[in-house]
């Protein structure tokens, strides 16, 4: 087979394999994401065959296009290999380890552009396709703040400072009211009230405050830390498809580190199983 039927025949392939199998992503199981090795794979193989020139070849795949209207995550994997793909055939260059890592670097950055634009404009026209995702953000959003929160201690130190500050605050009070009812009732109590009045304003000084300061505290951990986070979560994400738009964009992007290693690792492979002749 000539070079150039294998380069076609390898590329629709490819294309054709991992745009069917996106059809089982589901958000609800990361395992099924697995598929998305082969989009590396498919660029390593263009990497390699692009090391001295462009090859046409890579335009085949577009034809994973023809997924596009079934889901909106067929969609977009079908953007990103045909777009990504002729863009690595272009900026590749050499058969090292690095060239290979090279090859995706400007391909991933204008992807990413292109796949946060799409994005916005799929979301402006249906919303209900950003609500997926919007659930999902939320969901990890909130957790991993939850999370991080408690493992700091936070809630912790402020309950104890929220204690603090009204156990100072009620013995300040506690003594404010004993200076003033003392001084009120002078002349009007006999020696033995004004004993039990003293007595009474010093024992509520020392229970008051710790009484208070401990409902403080219980009313504080009884925060609903989880839905307080969330809710500010959803603020931020719901029915704003520019911040949503911007997420997909950016969590493209810094999957570049990933696909460029996978990339070079799968040209490497194709590399030492191609023939001298290739």
């Amino acid at each position: 087979m000539e070079r150039k039927h294998l380069e076609y025949a390898a590329t629709f392939s490819l294309a054709m394999l991992v745009g069917s199998l996106s059809y089982f992503m589901s958000l609800e199981q990361p395992a099924t994401f697995a598929v998305l090795l082969l989009v590396p794979l498919l660029f390593g193989f263009t990497a390699y065959s692009s090391r001295e020139s462009f090859r046409r070849a890579s335009l085949l795949a577009s034809v994973s296009l023809i997924f596009a209207p079934l889901k909106p995550g067929m969609a977009l994997v079908a953007a990103v290999i045909s777009l990504g793909n002729p863009l690595v055939s272009l900026f590749a260059g050499g058969a090292k380890f690095k060239d290979f890592y090279g090859s995706v670097t400007v391909p991933m950055l204008l992807v990413a552009v292109v796949v946060a634009g799409g994005s916005f404009a799929a979301f402006q026209e249906k919303p209900e396709l950003a609500e997926p995702l919007e659930n999902r953000t939320v969901d990890i959003v909130s957790n991993q703040a939850t999370a991080a929160v408690q493992d700091a201690g936070l809630l912790e130190q402020q309950s104890r400072t929220i204690r603090s500050v009204v156990s100072q605050s009620s013995s300040a009070s506690v003594a404010a009211t004993r200076r003033i009812v003392l001084n009120s009732t002078r002349d009007d109590l006999s020696r033995r009230d004004r004993r039990s009045v003293v007595d009474a304003f010093s024992r509520a000084r020392e229970e008051v405050p710790d009484e208070v300061s401990t409902r403080a505290g219980n009313l504080t951990e009884q925060v609903n830390l989880s839905s307080r986070i969330r809710s500010s979560a959803e603020r931020i994400v719901r029915d704003r498809p520019a911040v949503l738009a911007s997420g997909v964009g950016g969590l493209t992007y810094a999957l570049h580190p990933l696909v460029g290693l996978l990339t070079a690792l799968f040209g490497s492979l194709v590399r030492a199983l191609a023939p001298e002749d290739y």
